[in-house]
């Protein structure tokens, strides 16, 4: 791959190609304006820009151009991402160099040719496909997800792979075959095969539920469903069943719907849930809660709507509350499943789906209905209910449910607050962590401001304008950050200045041409920079008293009162300039 096939592929899809087929973009100006698809938001701050092929979103500082985007969206690495795009635009690449590349190339060709014969073999299979059809599949479905057969023999399909010039070494890596006493045979015998897709619709793995002909008996000890292992395409803590089909629903519903199984999802997107996905041989990790989390933060778990059900899968809504998204339950009948319910009549599966309950709801209800003493009734709603009222992002939404079990419970909300700090306080390691990478990821105020700042004055000198505004920002970042204003224009790169270029363009032409906000902005950055100062000034303090330097004390304290009140003195000359 070259850096021609880029700007090729560059020349002949616009920005607002590859977007426009994700999102709803609408004219602004110069620009294109819409949702962000990486986070929700009501009032649209996502920009495209036609003529720079860029992108920007004022929501969560996303930006980039047609690859990142792609990357992003489709939870991709940069060659995958590539590849899409070239095929595409209809641009041949060069064939990548690496051994790890080849490799993953030809496990991706044996999972395609291993597809294509189960999929001859169940259309061969009559039985097979009645049970299909019994279980309420159309053949649409059958034929859009790729459901195949894998017959009883041993080594069918790996004699028919090495026949195609695939090595055993490889077919047992690819999670195939297995090695035998006398050679290879297959993982996969006697069972229906539903292929499993990576985010780009390639097969990289396979789910197989058993299944036998009439008059053939199946063992007792038979794994009903045996999934491939992992490999170097397949992990399965990364990759949910149907999420390459269910990518664009998502985006579009605002929602995912988590299901269990893989008749469970078939019948979900044959009743246009096609929001749906399934977790597969796993349970739902934080990566797969945060390739999800690029389409919507509202999760429907149609798992089993028991207490055991949900204590099982805690981590998940744990993880998933931690990340500021919505968890919510889809209660079914009792005793049904999302495909039997489908299977029996469409319209209860959307009524349940309409009629969701927030994960502490269905919690405080379930308990609620329990015989229980007032004694036990509060200890569960402690053990079951409050962590995940800890687990949340949200302060509001913490203060919220806080409010209800205290309501419920008959007792103070600062009785029930103190449980939830004390909660936090010892959440589960996966939920700090996920606290811990939230926070790395946040670009800071002061960061958020100086680049605003640092975009208006690469715009003004564009157009030599702005000149005694643009000397006052040069003036107060030299201050602060003790160093020239040439010194950091020189360290930025031309795509830094290009992309700053362009979010300044939209941001201020938002706002009027921007000098009257580059006076608020001037007056936050300063207050961020005194308040940062005086921070430093706050514990150099503490640090005195604790080691007695009473010197030290006095001139900390002169420090923090001079900064105290340099904060006062632009608080009240912003509000005077309002």
């Amino acid at each position: 791959m070259t850096q021609s096939s880029v700007q090729t592929i560059k020349e002949r899809l616009s920005i607002t190609d590859v977007v426009s087929t994700y999102i709803k973009l609408e004219k602004s100006g110069a620009y294109l304006r819409g949702k962000c698809p990486f986070h929700n938001e009501k009032t649209p701050s996502f920009f495209v820009s036609p003529s720079r092929g860029t992108y920007h979103c004022f929501g969560c500082n996303r930006g980039g151009d047609i690859f990142s985007f792609v990357e992003e969206i489709e939870a991709s690495s940069f060659r995958e991402a590539l590849v899409l795009l070239a095929n595409r635009a209809g641009v041949t690449l060069e064939k990548f160099s690496g051994k790890q590349e080849e490799t993953h190339d030809e496990l991706y060709a044996i999972h395609e040719e291993a597809t294509m014969f189960f999929e001859k073999k169940l259309s061969q299979q009559k039985d097979a496909m009645e049970y299909l059809t019994s279980r309420g599949l159309t053949n649409e479905t059958i034929v859009n997800f790729r459901v195949g057969y894998a017959l009883r023999t041993w080594d069918e399909l790996t004699k028919y792979l090495r026949g195609k010039g695939f090595s055993e070494k490889k077919l047992v890596e690819s999670g195939l075959a297995v090695s035998g006493k006398h050679g290879a045979i297959d993982r996969f015998r006697g069972r229906i095969m539903f292929p499993i897709c990576d985010a780009n619709g390639r097969v990289v793995g396979f789910s197989g539920r058993v299944f036998a002909p009439e008059g053939f008996d199946i063992p007792s000890d038979t794994a009903k469903y045996v999934n491939s292992p992992e490999t170097p395409i397949y992990h399965k803590g990364r990759i949910l069943f149907g999420y390459d089909k269910a990518k664009r629903a998502m985006l579009r519903e605002n929602r995912c719907i988590i299901v269990e199984g893989q008749f469970d999802l078939l019948l979900a997107h044959q009743a246009k849930s096609e929001e749906t996905v399934a977790v597969s041989g796993t349970a739902l990790t934080e990566d797969h809660i945060r390739l999800l989390k690029r389409f919507t933060d509202n999760l429907f778990f149609s798992f089993d709507a028991d207490q055991a059900g949900v204590k099982a899968s805690g981590r998940s809504y744990e993880i998933a509350l931690a990340l500021g998204m919505n968890v919510e339950m889809v209660v079914l009948p009792k005793g049904k499943d999302p495909a039997e319910l489908v299977k029996e009549n469409p319209s209860l599966w959307h009524d349940a789906i309409s009629k969701t309950k927030h994960i502490i709801d269905f919690l405080i209800e379930a308990i609620s209905r329990k015989e229980l003493s007032e004694r036990d009734f509060r200890n569960e709603i402690g053990k079951q209910v409050v962590p995940y009222i800890a687990s949340i992002k949200s302060a509001i939404d913490r203060a919220h449910f806080v409010k209800k079990v205290a309501d419920t419970l008959l007792l103070p909300e600062q009785v029930i607050a103190d449980e939830v700090l004390r909660a936090r306080s010892t959440m589960t390691d996966v939920v700090k962590s996920v606290e811990k990478e939230e926070k790395k990821d946040a670009i800071t105020k002061k960061e958020a401001i100086k680049r605003k700042l640092v975009g208006f004055l690469l715009l003004s000198a564009s157009k030599e304008s702005n000149l005694d505004k643009s000397k006052k920002i040069i003036a107060l970042i030299e201050e602060f950050e003790g160093k020239t204003w040439l010194e950091m224009e020189s360290s930025l790169d031309e795509k830094d200045k290009e992309q700053l270029l362009f979010e300044a363009e939209m941001y201020y032409a938002d706002h009027g041409g921007g000098v009257n906000e580059v006076e608020e902005l001037l007056d936050n950055l300063e207050l961020e920079y005194e308040a940062e100062i005086l921070e430093n000034a706050l514990n150099r303090l503490r640090r005195a008293e604790s080691l007695g330097n009473e010197e030290e004390v006095r001139e900390s304290m002169q420090l923090c009162q001079l900064h105290s009140k340099n904060i006062e003195a632009i608080k009240s000359r912003h509000i005077n300039k309002i």
